[in-house]
């Protein structure tokens, strides 16, 4: 072997230890703090305290959906939820949209991690519940068949509803505006959404036998609520507003580990399992800063919670598609994918090759 190929080969494995080891996605809890989700039928909350317009969170909860989808034809052993935002219909159209993420509607290999694919026929095993709360029997709307489409990279997905509001509805159930422009850092916010319950961190919803009858029962009676036509309960609207605000980007150097990052908004506002999905909203104006998807571990030290941005929120909407920017000097912005995931040995090969050396891309799936 040459100098030159086995110097190449260690670039190859170089590469390959910093792509694993850089970040990784931490477990299903985001809570950065003191756990500042609320559910809003809690009587003892003071929403005026939150520093939000009246008219902005009413518009807020308005707009936000919980979505429900069966996995599979067994319904009780395959209901998946998670939180969305109603926006406007696409040109010439009346029919609202709603956006979440993309994991929401995707297969999962063994150790239940989302992958790049959706289940067939999924948008015709969802709804989306509006007004999802004790005062009143919520609002369902069905997912318009072959409307669903997906960002695997940015972790977006939007689907058309197969029927519009009644008109008696149309004026509270408006559909959010979305940012214009880069978010600045600093700017608050807050997230309405349908959050798991959780006991000593496990989800009793997707754990029941994790929590207590007696548990079970009480949140229940308080926090959860009965789907009459799915049989059965799912968390009520929660808001996050303590101590939410947007720390910016991600740095450049972690976007080759997952090029997701370089899509995200780093931001303080509590989520949990459930809040997939739900909009990261800007207090001063409502309009949609981002699509929340989940939380990163870098370094072992550093924890943050991510939304796609709303500018590649935009350009899904406008074109169907996310084009991420570069990953790397030398490097296309080719999909690293989820950390820990095996190394493509294609790189190695290409790497070992002194023409085609620097013009090497890597292709990770999720």
């Amino acid at each position: 072997m040459t100098l030159l190929m086995r110097s190449c080969l260690v670039i190859a494995i170089l590469l390959s230890a910093s792509c694993r080891e850089a970040e990784h996605d931490s477990a299903p809890h985001y809570i950065l703090d003191d756990k500042d989700i609320i559910r809003l039928d809690n009587q003892s909350i003071d929403l005026a305290s939150t520093g939000i317009p009246p008219d902005t969170l009413t518009k807020a909860f308005n707009s936000s959906a919980l979505i429900v989808t069966a996995a599979a034809s067994d319904k009780k052993k395959s209901m998946r939820f998670c939180s969305g935002t109603l926006i406007a219909p696409e040109e010439g159209s009346v029919l609202p949209r709603i956006v979440t993420n993309q994991h929401c509607f995707a297969k999962k290999n063994s150790e239940g991690e989302a992958l790049g694919t959706i289940i067939e026929n999924i948008c015709d095993k969802t709804h989306a519940y509006f007004s999802f709360s004790r005062q009143k029997e919520p609002i369902a709307k069905k997912c318009l068949p072959g409307s669903l489409k997906v960002s695997v990279v940015a972790d977006l997905a939007i689907f058309t509803l197969k029927s519009s509001f009644d008109d008696d509805q149309i004026e509270n159930y408006r559909p959010m505006k979305i940012w214009e422009g880069a978010v600045p850092v600093g700017r608050r916010a807050f997230i309405v959404h349908y959050p798991c319950i959780e006991v000593d961190g496990v989800c009793c919803f997707d754990k029941p036998n994790a929590c207590t009858q007696a548990q079970q029962q009480q949140l229940e009676s308080t926090e959860m609520l009965m789907l009459t036509d799915v049989g059965a309960k799912f968390p009520k609207l929660a808001i996050t507003a303590s101590d939410c605000y947007v720390l910016g980007g991600f740095d450049k150097a972690l976007w080759a580990n997952k090029p997701t990052l370089a899509l995200g908004l780093r931001h303080r506002c509590d989520l949990v399992q459930g809040s997939s999905g739900s909009g990261l909203i800007d207090v001063e104006t409502g309009a949609l800063l981002g699509v929340n998807w989940g939380g990163v571990t870098i370094a072992e030290k550093y924890q943050y919670n991510i939304a796609s941005s709303s500018s590649y929120l935009r350009e899904f909407i406008d074109t169907g598609k996310v084009t991420p920017p570069e990953t790397r000097r030398g490097l296309t912005s080719g999909q690293c994918g989820t950390i820990g995931s095996p190394f493509n040995y294609l790189t190695t090969i290409l790497l070992l090759s002194p023409l085609l050396a620097w013009q090497a891309t890597w292709r990770r799936r999720r």
